[in-house]
């Protein structure tokens, strides 16, 4: 391996684990942001069409803290997102290590998935029942179907990020879309607090 070719190398795997954060502010964003526009639709440009669709945060959430000691909260069932204990975790200053997402995809229906803070690979993928005119079809025609329905999702949770990265890198962040995020914790928690004596 030439000399050049391993210094770079080196430096795409130090760049990975510099940016590593962005992962989970991305979850924390897509949280925020899905809370916020509460089932209005968004667009964003897929790789040969608009892909329009909804998005929120479906029945599991992992919070973990940032102690030298790792501590881990799994929230499952129902709607997890919305708990007094969801609330109280994100005020403590823990973040979010996984989301199970859904998205509701024009033309397709509701896709679910799980996104870890780690890589945002998505995982336990649940597509939807194909139409029924897919079901006559040969087993090629669903594959073709599924494959369609999974490209559509990476795309719009491409798109998502995409927008995430875009606000992230603006000047005005801190004062702006953290401030406004730092604001929504604050306001679950102090939701929360009505309940506790």
């Amino acid at each position: 391996m030439t000399d050049s070719l391993k210094y770079d190398l080196e430096a795409i795997a130090n760049t990975a684990k510099a940016k590593a954060f962005l992962g989970k502010e991305f979850l924390t964003w897509f949280w925020y942001k899905a809370e916020r526009l509460d089932g209005q639709t968004l667009t964003v440009a897929g790789k040969s069409s608009q892909r329009t669709f909804t998005f929120w945060v479906d029945d599991r959430l992992v919070l973990e803290s940032h102690n030298s000691k790792v501590h881990q909260q799994t929230l499952k069932g129902g709607e997890p997102s919305q708990s007094l204990e969801a609330a109280a975790s994100l005020q403590s200053g823990n973040s979010v290590k996984e989301l199970r997402i859904g998205l509701n995809i024009d033309g397709l229906g509701d896709i679910y998935c799980s996104l870890s803070g780690q890589n945002l690979e998505p995982r336990t993928v649940k597509l939807p029942d194909p139409p029924e005119e897919f079901a006559s079809f040969e087993d090629f025609n669903l594959l073709t179907y599924r494959l369609k329905a999974t490209r559509a999702m990476i795309e719009v949770i491409d798109g998502l990020f995409g927008i995430f990265l875009l606000e992230r890198t603006q000047d005005d962040w801190s004062n702006k879309g953290l401030s406004e995020i730092k604001t929504w914790i604050k306001g679950r928690f102090s939701d929360a607090n009505q309940y506790l004596h």
